[in-house]
Order: structure tokens, then C-alpha cells, then sequence
């Protein structure tokens, strides 16, 4: 690199490009392409739990049930790594600073002052992550919210105590940290994505009726390979960033699975059964939350004290019960 060039153009690609839009270059030399990597994500959720309701008079219901969720889908990269970590909590307040330095040297370059500032730093990382957000991981999206980013820095006011964050760990400027290690990964059309879904839930119980305490029970069970249209959606909308440094898996959580079984309800004799969807445990939200931010393999579990029934409850009352939940993933490179 030669040691005369201004500081602006040895910045990392991410804030070049930026700014270079900003400037009107056109005379960058395209980078060498990376190879392309591909990485299967593989996760397996148990849930086993029980239940109990005591209502008025005689009636009460209790219940045992259990899920098993299994899922696999491959997920592909440019092989480029980049500074900027998209899915890193403190993505926008990286952009924000990002943008508001490259839009200092461009006021610097073209001899103006920077313009009046009229929006709070907190109203627009609110605006940058929400369209960060609603991109869903495309990336022609995501280019398109950078290029934003650096026209909103025209109306913020980083004064009054506001001053932009530029030196706080995980947050300064990214063409600063140069510190190229996030892989993106995305899914796409016919991956491959496998998943399986298993149910057993086992309901009793009785309710009050003029002649007595009625008995009814239900019960659900099913092990499906999953709905078509979820492992395509699931191929399509899967995205991920892996920190090659610290081996660290970043995602929006999982979605949980839609798979359909067959439900039996007998009441007063009769009995009735239909389709139902085979994933009905409480604790999704558990299992989401632990795939936001984790190492590359892992194992984690944890028991949850029940306050309601996903699907509900016929009797109206006390309701106690307990879900233990153990969770396995795996991000494993596959070779091409």
C-alpha cells in the first residue's frame, strides 16, 4: 500500500464505499473475489413437561406432553469477511458512527461545513435499525440502508452532551476497527433444509355438570418431516453472521417449527380428531433467545415454571407445572 495515500482511501472497503458514493469515485480497482463457503446449521430442541388445574367444585385437568424438533439447513457465503457484524447489538450505533465520520471527511474534501443537525443520535439508530431489520438479511437491502445512513448524518444533532460514539468497544466507526472477521451467511432457494417434528400430549380431566363431574381427555401425537412450505421458507430466510475470531454465532432467533399431527378429544363419550399443528410446548422464547448470540457448538437447558398453556385450558383455575427444555446446535463449515 503505498504509505502516501490519504487515510480516506486505505479506510476498509465498507466505509470506502460509502463515502466513494458520497464523492462520486470511480476509479476503485475491484477487489480479489473470495471463495465461496458453505456451512450447515443443524439444532435439536426436547421439551418434556406437565401440568396441572384445580377450578371450583370438582373440576381439574392435568397433562403431560412432549415436543422433539430437529432441523438442518445449509446456509452459503461470499467468503469475504467483513469489519461490520449486522446482527451485533450495537450495529447501529456502529453505522451511526461510521457515517457520521465519512461524512465529516466529505464535508472536509469539498470545503463545506457539515450541514444544521435537526434528529437525536437515538432517533436515528432507531430509524437505521428498524430498516436494518425489515432488509431481513438481504444484502442489496442492507447496502442501500448504508447509503441512507450516511444521508440522515445531515440531520443529527450530536451536540448537547450527544457527542457520536466513536471509541467505545463494539461501537466505534467501522472503518476504524479494521478488524475484518464477520462472515455472512444466507440462505437459498432448494437447500436442502430437513427438519422433524415430534408431539405426545396426554390431557384428562373432568368438569362440573348438573349430574355430576363429566370426565373428557385429549391427546395429540404426530412425527412429521415438517410443512413444504416452511423447509422452503426455511431455505430461503435463514441468515447468520459467524465471528471467525471468537467463534461465535449470531442470528435472529429460530422460528418455531409448523408441522401438523392428528389431536383426539373425547367428551361424554363422543370422540372427535382433526389436524393440528404437532408444536404446542410452552418455551419457544427460551430457545429463540439462546440462538441470538451463542459459541458455534453448544448445549444449554433450563426449567420453566408454567403460568399458561400455549394451546390453553379447558377448566378455569390454579394452574401449576413445570417445562424442562434442552437445546444442541452445531454451525460446522462444509467442504465444496
Amino acid at each position: 500500500m503505498n504509505p502516501r495515500m490519504p487515510r480516506f482511501f486505505r479506510a476498509p472497503s465498507a466505509a470506502r464505499f460509502i463515502a466513494c458514493i458520497s464523492l462520486g469515485c470511480v476509479a476503485l480497482a475491484p477487489p480479489a473475489r473470495a471463495a465461496e463457503k458453505r456451512a450447515r446449521l443443524i439444532v435439536d430442541v426436547k421439551v418434556i413437561g406437565s401440568y396441572s388445574v384445580v377450578g371450583s367444585g370438582q373440576e381439574k385437568e392435568s397433562g403431560n406432553f412432549a415436543n422433539g424438533y430437529h432441523l438442518a439447513t445449509i446456509v452459503k457465503s461470499d467468503g469475504e469477511p467483513s469489519a461490520v457484524n449486522p446482527k451485533d447489538p450495537h450495529y447501529a450505533a456502529q453505522m451511526t458512527a461510521t457515517a457520521a465520520a465519512v461524512e465529516k471527511r466529505v464535508a472536509e474534501v469539498e470545503g463545506r461545513d457539515t450541514p444544521a443537525k435537526k434528529m437525536s443520535p437515538a432517533d436515528a439508530q432507531k430509524i437505521l435499525r428498524e430498516k436494518q431489520v425489515a432488509c431481513k438479511g438481504d444484502q442489496t437491502c442492507l447496502m442501500q440502508v448504508a447509503i441512507d445512513t450516511t444521508r440522515m448524518m445531515n440531520q443529527v444533532d450530536f451536540g448537547a452532551g450527544s457527542a457520536p460514539v466513536t471509541s467505545n468497544v463494539g461501537t466505534a466507526p467501522v472503518e476504524e476497527s479494521g478488524d475484518e472477521r464477520f462472515l455472512s451467511y444466507f440462505g437459498f432457494d432448494d437447500c436442502g433444509a430437513a427438519m422433524r417434528v415430534t408431539a405426545d400430549f396426554a390431557v384428562t380431566g373432568q368438569y362440573d355438570d348438573v349430574q355430576g363431574p363429566v370426565p373428557y381427555s385429549s391427546s395429540l401425537k404426530g412425527d412429521s418431516p415438517g410443512d413444504p412450505s416452511q423447509l422452503a421458507l426455511v431455505c430461503t430466510t435463514t441468515n447468520l453472521v459467524f465471528d471467525a475470531k471468537t467463534h461465535t454465532l449470531f442470528t435472529d432467533g429460530l422460528s418455531a417449527p409448523i408441522a401438523t399431527g392428528t389431536k383426539r378429544v373425547t367428551d361424554r363419550g363422543h370422540m372427535l380428531e382433526g389436524p393440528a399443528n404437532l408444536w404446542q410446548s410452552p418455551g419457544w422464547e427460551w430457545v429463540s433467545e439462546q440462538l441470538r448470540q451463542a459459541p458455534a457448538a453448544g448445549q444449554r437447558s433450563t426449567t420453566i415454571q408454567l403460568t399458561q398453556m400455549p394451546g390453553g385450558v379447558r377448566i378455569v383455575g390454579k394452574l401449576s407445572g413445570e417445562v424442562k427444555i434442552e437445546l444442541a446446535w452445531k454451525l460446522e463449515e462444509l467442504a465444496r
